[in-house]
């Protein structure tokens, strides 16, 4: 079946096929690291950096990464990095525009957005990979990460951002061996590489 077909089949799918989707997606990504609960406590205590996940991404877990695998780096990142409820929501909308950026229309775009979302609800109880990095540290499952946690997460990813390298061909950055990462995805995941402030810090510094 062409990628066409396939992309055919899964714009008229039925809204119950996305909550499959979101199943699967939630077992894919237990396996990368998951198995996170929401009884921990909100305080987050000193946190080693070898106590802190290493990042790893699966690319696109349901369609060809393809294109679409700089989308899913920097969304795996995200979800990988955790944060508040509403970090979660503008990391599932980057991914949503970043597949409209590529795509050029909203039909793909909006159905694997509508799985993220829908995968929150059994990933409450089950872990669906929302805050890996911290799945060995006592706190909360959502919360704003402190100034030291982003200093521990960008620690983490150090080697990744030193190692991006311009494709001049292809005009997108060589991460992880894989098809390689747009300009934005880049400054998603290593905004000092560029010189750019850390949107998640409250300082504003890189």
């Amino acid at each position: 079946m062409s990628v066409t077909s396939r992309l055919h089949t899964c714009l008229v799918a039925p809204l119950s096929t996305l909550v499959v989707l979101a199943s699967l997606t939630l077992s894919t990504h237990a396996q990368a690291g998951a198995g996170l609960n929401d009884a921990h406590d909100d305080a987050t205590p000193a946190v080693q950096h070898s106590a802190v996940e290493d990042f790893t991404s699966n690319g696109c877990t349901f369609f060809p990464d393809g294109r679409f695998y700089t989308c899913c780096f920097a969304h795996d990142w995200e979800h990988w990095a955790g944060g508040t409820k509403a970090d979660r929501w503008r990391s599932d909308v980057a991914l949503r525009r970043c597949v409209i950026d590529l795509t050029g229309g909203r039909a793909l775009a909006n159905i694997i957005y509508s799985g993220v979302r829908l995968a929150r609800l059994p990933g409450a109880i089950f872990g669906d990979g929302w805050s890996r990095a911290w799945k060995r540290v006592k706190r909360a499952r959502y919360g704003p990460l402190s100034e030291a946690e982003l200093d521990l997460l960008r620690a983490k990813t150090a080697s990744i951002c030193d190692a991006l390298t311009l494709n001049l061909e292809t005009g997108r950055y060589q991460v992880n061996g894989g098809p390689g990462i747009r300009g934005l995805e880049a400054q998603t995941v290593c905004p000092a590489r560029f010189g750019l402030p850390d949107p998640r810090r409250p300082s504003g510094l890189p």
